[in-house]
């Protein structure tokens, strides 16, 4: 990928990550969070763990990156997800 590619894939991921809400309900349980693609609508830990358990970037994800920004490359869509992903796995298994 060449360096506008990657400076505006990077810029997705950003605004991926600052559209994701992380919402602490009580300081015993794991947090709630609301997620771009899904009409703000709170997920669980285990929801959001089974979306992690997906190698490949799931389609609803692909439609959103299409129709949002754009993007119809495979290789950028899968770039997108692998970033965003590792962002998703820090917050529910590292709790910060």
């Amino acid at each position: 990928m060449n360096d506008r590619v990657l400076k505006y894939l990077n810029y997705v991921i950003n605004d991926l990550i600052s559209n994701t809400e992380i919402k602490k309900i009580s300081p015993s349980r794991y947090p709630y969070m609301s997620l771009p693609w899904n009409d703000a609508l709170l997920l669980s830990n285990d929801k959001v763990k089974r979306i992690l358990q997906y190698t490949n970037t799931p389609l609803i994800i692909m439609s959103y990156l299409n129709d949002s920004y754009g993007m119809e490359s495979e290789e950028q869509m899968r770039y997108v997800w692998d970033t965003y992903k590792d962002f998703l796995t820090d917050v529910i298994y590292n709790k910060k």
